[in-house]
């Protein structure tokens, strides 16, 4: 696995941080299991909102472009009030998450 962080790191709310771990196992967990070599992680602390990419190379075609752990991931995002896109192109499964700083203080994570 390769590791790429931009811009000092900035502290998450605790939803949004317990998001983003899980968001991150998951993905690194899929990676493992779906992938062909080794993942990429992007931590982005630059914008207004944290970023987190994963990347990893596939081959050969999808089982399933959207399964269970990606709508678990684009759901964990949306609670805080972030986003969440995975996509395949080229070869390589890539999935990226935008979470705001703060999290969304109504709700707990999971």
């Amino acid at each position: 696995m390769a590791l790429d962080v931009t811009g000092p790191a900035r502290p998450l709310g605790a939803a949004a941080d317990q998001a983003a771990y899980r968001i991150l196992q998951q993905a690194l967990a899929n990676s493992a299991r779906h992938g062909t070599g080794d993942a990429r992680v992007e931590l982005d602390h630059t914008g207004p909102d944290f970023a987190l990419t994963v990347t990893n190379p596939v081959h050969g075609t999808p089982r399933r472009a959207n399964g269970h752990g990606v709508i678990g991931m684009r759901e964990r995002a949306a609670l805080v009030g972030g986003t969440l896109d995975a996509t395949r192109l080229e070869g390589a499964y890539r999935l990226h998450a935008r979470l705001p700083y703060g999290g969304s203080p109504s709700c707990p994570a999971y």
